[in-house]
């Protein structure tokens, strides 16, 4: 098992003509480097060691003549592609994607080399108490906030974000964000968020207040679905978790005097790779890769 990297991009019709001739080929394609690395450690922990694991940087789209604006984008046209080559013996190839809202939009049809995140981001297998709990007390050194305190201050703010990604995705992906770091207030360790004033300063910035109501309307779908779900980590965003929650530990206790790339990397040393087995990507893709490709 093999992380990928080549300085020459393939075509896609070259991919393409590469499974019809080899179609015993294992490989997974991922959107960046933290899945790739999550993912060679897994399939390493459960003794796999004859997959490919490849970014999908190292394909070139341009043959396909469509708007493809994110690596998520690309992933799931490869799999598309893929699954238009109608061919069964091709059984060993996963494209895993980003669920990110379609659990709202249900946009994307099933298909055989589609893999989802089980939540809307890679990112979100941190957040839960044992790996995210682990962190602050140990990462941190005694943080202030148990795991429980510091979810309660963070998902509401993560959500509305979410919520207004989603809207802006609906209407016009163009709009600009406004900075977490512009529109919350953290103050002897507490954090404060208003809302309407996080709508309003976005849709000043963009130069549409004549679109609040359509951006209301939007937020509005997502609290509802979020509201009726089991799991917040289905609407965060994963970036805006990270970014938050750096955020909030350098006001309050920064502890190791991390910085935005040391903050990451440390906190995505502590996932617990054992407990990814529990989640349905994680469970499907050891059943689809221990089977060997001469079986």
């Amino acid at each position: 098992m093999k992380i990928v990297e080549n300085s020459y991009k393939r075509k896609v019709s070259e991919i393409s003509m590469t499974y019809n001739l080899e179609p015993e080929l294992r490989d997974i394609y991922t959107e960046g480097n933290e899945d790739s690395r999550i993912l060679e450690i897994f399939l390493k922990s459960n003794n796999i060691t004859d997959v490919s694991i490849r970014q999908i940087d190292s394909i070139d789209f341009s043959e396909l003549d469509m708007n493809l604006k994110s690596n998520r984008d690309k992933v799931i046209s490869l799999s598309k592609v893929l699954s238009e080559l109608n061919n069964e013996q091709i059984k060993f190839v996963s494209c895993v994607a980003d669920m990110d809202f379609e659990i709202i939009s249900q946009s994307e049809p099933a298909n055989p080399f589609l893999m989802w995140t089980d939540f809307a981001n890679l990112e979100m297998y941190l957040f839960n108490d044992k790996v995210l709990g682990k962190f602050l007390k140990i990462g941190l050194g005694n943080f202030p906030y148990n795991f429980k305190e510091t979810t309660q201050m963070l998902v509401p703010v993560l959500i509305y974000n979410y919520s207004i990604r989603y809207a802006r995705t609906c209407l016009d992906s163009s709009y600009q964000l406004v900075s977490l770091d512009k529109v919350i207030k953290i103050r002897n360790a507490q954090l404060s968020y208003d809302l309407n004033e996080v709508l309003t300063k976005f849709l000043l910035k963009n130069n549409i207040v004549n679109r609040k109501e359509e951006f209301e309307s939007l937020i509005e779908k997502v609290h509802t679905l979020q509201e009726n779900s089991s799991d917040f980590r289905m609407f965060i965003h994963g970036k805006d978790f990270i970014e938050l929650l750096f955020l909030f530990i350098k006001k309050v206790k920064n502890t190791y005097t991390f910085n935005d790339k040391s903050f990451t990397r440390a906190i995505f040393s502590s996932i617990e790779i054992e407990d990814l087995k529990n989640y349905p990507l994680f469970k499907n893709i050891l059943s689809k890769y221990k089977v060997k490709a001469s079986a």
